[in-house]
């Protein structure tokens, strides 16, 4: 059995292991990361999908073991390809330039390892910014207070965002909401009598926050 461990990069297809569907040479115990290519981009904290392929000329791809690296640590423990040779993995990404490797081996113990190098930018945190009621502000309960904001990210639309309004006196004031196709935070909410900061915090699909305050009298 003849191992290849470089490979280059051609196009794959849906169908069984040969060589004119699956990029690997159809006579030597071969593997190929397919995801992705050297040197792509991506952003932290979100969940990306690796996937490989493995071909086992001399046995059976469901039988090639094969594990996934990220910078030496195993993200995926070792398991076996499918039928036909295929694998994945799901790994969030730190920032920074990170080497995936997936090691592979064969039912009779021959053992390879392809590898490329990906570049993860850091994501930005979401912003805040209250507009009603305004700094400083006397407001009533008519039939209760309007509050309203605007939540916007670099990264995420305003669907991939939850909003929560709070209060420094009643603390939170209603559950975590998705802002309106805008980025726009509403709340209508009874409030005691008295000194309020009143917040509104906002959350992105990476878990990055931020927040907005302001401090308002309540007649």
């Amino acid at each position: 059995m003849t191992t290849l461990i470089l490979l280059p990069w051609f196009a794959a297809c849906d169908g069984g292991m040969d060589d004119t569907d699956s990029g690997l040479p159809p006579d030597v115990f071969a593997a190929r990361i397919t995801s992705h290519n050297e040197g792509d981009t991506l952003l932290a904290g979100y969940r990306v999908g690796l996937a490989g392929e493995v071909n086992d000329p001399d046995g059976v791809n469901g039988d090639v073991a094969v594990t996934w690296l990220v910078d030496g640590v195993e993200e995926c423990p070792e398991s076996t390809a499918d039928a036909n040779g295929g694998t994945t993995c799901d790994v969030v990404f730190a920032a920074g330039e990170l080497e995936v490797v997936l090691k592979a081996r064969a039912s009779d113990g021959e053992s390879l390892q392809v590898n490329l190098t990906l570049e993860v930018l850091e994501t930005e945190a979401p912003t805040a910014t209250i507009h009603e009621p305004l700094e400083g502000a006397v407001v009533t309960n008519d039939p209760g207070v309007y509050m309203m904001g605007i939540v916007t990210d670099a990264e995420d639309g305003p669907s991939a965002l939850l909003t929560t309004w709070s209060s420094s006196v009643q603390g939170p004031l209603v559950g975590s909401t998705e802002p309106g196709g805008d980025g726009t935070a509403e709340a209508l909410v009874v409030l005691d009598v008295g000194l309020h900061t009143l917040t509104l915090d906002v959350i992105d699909a990476t878990g990055k926050s931020g927040s907005d305050s302001v401090t308002v009298t309540v007649e």
